[in-house]
């Protein structure tokens, strides 16, 4: 009798302990993921700010689209 009780104790261990490992594990694998994430998030930012285009106003902004409307025009009458 005491010897089918220390093996229910023995076999609720094991089966405590292969819970306990699964949860950390599970646990483990969401942290990677976090700490993955993070760093993404910081080479992303980091990436984001170095290559930020310069904010020069509008007259910039209208002679790139002047520019470009002119290169496309000249592309379109040589292939005529």
């Amino acid at each position: 009798m005491v010897e089918a009780k220390v093996l229910d104790l023995v076999h609720d261990f094991q089966c405590l302990s292969k819970s306990v490992t699964e949860q950390i594990d599970s646990h483990k694998t969401w942290l990677h993921e976090l700490e993955f994430k993070e760093d993404m998030e910081a080479t992303l930012s980091s990436n984001m700010n170095t290559t930020q285009l310069s904010d020069n106003g509008p007259g910039h902004n209208f002679a790139a689209s002047v520019g470009i409307v002119i290169a496309i025009a000249c592309f379109y009458w040589k292939i005529l």
